[in-house]
């Protein structure tokens, strides 16, 4: 009889092919018989309650890839790396307090509820470049030609850098996803990583250097204004915000807006809806923040003894937070695997949670929602185009699309 003391114990393997083509069969299975899961050195969190729980307590610490990128330096005896740990240290994403609170007090203002506002008229005038571009097209990647450019072509207004470095600023952006999971960094990854921070950070110094002389309404000109204000931030805080704007800003968003095409065109009747009621737009960006979100795995590491989920969590133990199992856990919604724009629990866990949750997340509800404004409730058919879907498999810790045939008539 096959019960479940006679199944092979299920071993979480984030680089299997079957898990990265469809990792939610393997969460449900994990939530199901050990929620609680250790593997790979790590304990592995799959119900939505033990993540929340990590994620509220500040005894479980970010500050992991600091760390994570001297060991592999060492490993590989990598020398020279010490912009790519400064740019970890000084990461919103990556510190913890007192120095997160300094930097999120500061950078945040940018994105604050008061700003929010003045991102509308850029996200509006780029949405509309975009749609008049691909309207003759009839076919197109959705990933190339809309969800990169739409969040790159704000920020970058939003940041008042020129047109011309648009596509170098997405191209650098991308060269530094290895931030995420740096114990897979090779010497020639370290290589490539220092050259990109090279070019990067000269361009950066002498775009600061112009603002400070000549402060404008962008972003870079209210961090300056920000930090002579309440607290200076040095030009290399500001290179480093600057640069995360765009690897926790911009990816993210990007991702989003791929993962809820996709899926708004796999449910057509949802889409139909969001045709009829165009008001549903943000709970199209929700629910699909839920249901796919781009940022399936993070890590804490505990400096503290914890209990989670019945498991004793001794000091130093790295913790993965399953996102994207916690926002199909049933027993935090129901009929968790369905896509519904409707739903009314928006309670997911895909910008995160507590102090670290995501500065820019109103600023991508609002972006995302307008794209697939733009998109769905207007007078075309959208569905999928010929040729393959293709993942990005180069960050295990994503779930996007590198590519996505769309097709509109």
């Amino acid at each position: 009889m096959n019960t479940l003391a006679t199944v092979r114990p299920f071993r979480f393997n984030p680089f299997d092919r079957q898990f990265r083509a469809d990792p939610y069969r393997a969460y449900h299975l994990l939530r199901d018989t050990e929620p609680v899961h250790r593997s790979m050195g790590m304990w592995v969190l799959t119900r939505y309650a033990d993540v929340l729980q990590v994620l509220r307590d500040r005894t479980f610490l970010v500050g992991l890839t600091p760390r994570q990128i001297e060991r592999q330096a060492g490993r590989l005896g990598v020398v020279g790396h010490d912009p790519f740990l400064a740019l970890a240290r000084q990461s919103i994403v990556f510190t913890d307090n007192p120095y997160h609170s300094h930097l999120r007090r500061l950078v945040g203002i940018a994105f604050g509820p008061q700003r929010l506002a003045s991102f509308d008229p850029l996200i509006e005038q780029e949405l509309a470049k975009l749609l008049d571009e691909i309207v003759d097209m009839g076919e197109f990647d959705a990933i190339s030609t809309f969800a990169t450019q739409l969040p790159l072509r704000v920020l970058c207004r939003k940041l008042d850098v020129a047109p011309s470095m648009w596509a170098t600023i997405a191209r650098w952006t991308k060269g530094l996803r290895f931030l995420l999971e740096p114990s897979l960094l090779k010497r020639s990854d370290f290589a490539d990583v220092q050259a990109i921070l090279n070019d990067y950070e000269e361009y950066l110094r002498e775009l600061i250097a112009l603002r400070r002389a000549n402060p404008g309404d962008d972003m870079i000109s209210e961090w300056i204004a920000a930090g002579d204000a309440e607290g200076v931030l040095t030009d290399d805080e500001l290179i480093h915000a600057f640069m995360l704007s765009f690897i926790a800003g911009h990816e993210t968003s990007k991702g989003l807006i791929g993962n809820g095409i996709a899926a708004l065109i796999d449910h057509p009747d949802e889409a139909d809806i969001l045709h009829s009621h165009p008001e549903l737009a943000h709970g199209a960006v929700l629910e699909t923040m839920r249901w796919n979100p781009p940022l399936q795995q993070t890590k804490r590491w505990a400096s503290e003894p914890a209990v989670v989920g019945g498991a004793n969590i001794a000091p130093d133990d790295i913790v993965l937070l399953c996102l994207g199992a916690a926002n199909r856990d049933p027993e935090q919604f129901p009929d968790p695997d369905r896509f519904d724009i409707r739903r009314k629990n928006h309670t997911h866990l895909g910008f995160g949670f507590g102090m670290h949750i995501c500065l820019g997340a109103r600023l991508a509800e609002r972006e995302i929602a307008a794209a697939f404004r733009g998109l769905f409730a207007s007078m075309w058919v959208v569905e999928a185009g010929s040729g393959p879907r293709v993942m990005d498999e180069s960050e295990i810790q994503l779930r996007v699309y590198e590519r996505l045939p769309v097709r509109i008539y």
